[in-house]
């Protein structure tokens, strides 16, 4: 756990770090500003990942046999179209 001092000095940085790259417009949530463009893909991206691991048929069978394998190559491409980094995804897009 982080103590409260340390939290705080972390995040004055991280402050000072988001007022400078949004042209003195600081942090005030995810939703908007500069984090919203650099992380408003995260939601869309896991409902996307949900759907193409189709959580809902998954069984306590399936769980461990490799059944589930195949979709997680399928996660790996959609990180990586969405980062616009196909090496570091490891599989071919």
């Amino acid at each position: 756990m982080i103590s409260a001092s340390d939290f705080q000095l972390h995040f004055d940085r991280f402050q000072r770090l988001i007022t400078a790259e949004s042209k003195g417009h600081p942090f005030t949530d995810f939703a908007e500003g500069k984090i919203a463009a650099w992380e408003g893909y995260k939601p869309t991206l896991r409902n996307a990942a949900l759907a193409k691991l189709s959580l809902d048929a998954w069984s306590r069978e399936t769980i461990g046999s490799g059944a589930i394998c195949p979709s997680s190559g399928h996660l790996a491409q959609m990180v990586a179209q969405r980062r616009g980094d196909r090496a570091s995804s490891g599989v071919d897009v």
